[in-house]
């Protein structure tokens, strides 16, 4: 938990004021995984906690259409190596995959 407190720290933490559960439309363009995800979480007012050097050169297929918020990030973190952790709080960090030996 401190990791993610620090990360806080240092991180982008992007929010807007109001948050959406139902679907929406999505148009994120594939490229950088940090702008994709500053895009995501403007348009979704979701807190997103990650550490900026961790995503930095990481490539994004983007997402494209009408998708639940939960469902638009898992398509914009496919195949990154990265997956999330919902907090109690709402907020949403981002962190690399465990790997299983």
């Amino acid at each position: 938990m401190s990791v993610y407190k620090s990360i806080l720290t240092a991180s982008v933490c992007a929010t807007a004021l109001i948050g959406h559960a139902g679907a929406e439309e999505f148009n994120i363009s594939k490229g950088d995984l940090k702008s994709a995800l500053s895009a995501y979480a403007v348009q979704t007012g979701t807190s997103l906690i990650y550490a900026t050097r961790n995503v930095e050169g990481v490539r994004t297929d983007g997402v494209h259409g009408n998708l639940s918020p939960d469902d638009a990030l898992a398509r914009i973190l496919k195949g990154t190596g990265f997956t999330t952790r919902r907090f109690p709080s709402g907020a949403i960090g981002i962190d690399r995959e465990q790997q299983s030996l």
